[in-house]
């Protein structure tokens, strides 16, 4: 949804505006996970987790090739999650990141809001089947949807992931700096 309300569900027309606000978008086939209890499972252990990493290695190699990526692991988000609110308060705050956040969605859904080119606000709904870039530097939040669960493949740039910085944290840091 746009900050002036409107939505946009052609995959065309979606496409073309992530485009135009230089927020990468695929689409990846979830259909080579049916049948494997992988796409379903609210959780997923190490094994079945690398099943689904082996299932997507050749993307996943090319992501990494592409974009100097180092690692890849698997997030699962559902309603018995721990402290599940906690987090999605934290994830739902205005941030950015120093490094992209990369994330293939698998099951479930979800929304990033991702400020404009331009400062404006929009969601975009991420589904299964869904790679979004959001990139380094550009100010996001993200929840669940109604639904309350997703399962993505995560991509770092980093062997130490990535953290979040908050438009306050960086004030009061340029403060401190007498910046």
């Amino acid at each position: 949804m746009l900050s002036n309300g409107a939505t946009i569900e052609d995959a065309t027309a979606v496409r073309r505006f992530l485009a135009e606000q230089a927020v990468p978008y695929e689409f990846w086939d979830v259909t080579r996970l049916d049948g494997k209890g992988l796409l379903d499972a609210p959780t997923l252990g190490p094994s079945e987790q690398q099943a689904v990493l082996d299932a997507y290695s050749a993307e996943l190699e090319e992501l990494k090739a592409n974009k100097g990526y180092l690692k890849a692991d698997i997030v699962a988000l559902w309603e018995q999650t721990p402290k599940l609110d906690e987090l999605l308060k934290i994830f739902d705050r205005e941030h950015y990141h120093t490094e992209d956040e990369v994330r293939f969605t698998i099951d479930g859904s979800g929304i990033f809001g991702v400020r404009s080119l331009g400062g404006e606000w929009f969601d975009v709904v991420v589904e299964r089947g869904d790679l979004i870039i959001i990139p380094a530097r550009r100010h996001h939040r993200f929840t669940l949807t109604d639904e309350r669960r997703i399962k993505c493949i995560r991509v770092f740039q980093d062997e130490e992931g990535w953290k979040a910085i908050y438009p306050e944290t960086e004030q009061a840091e340029r403060s401190q700096a007498g910046v």
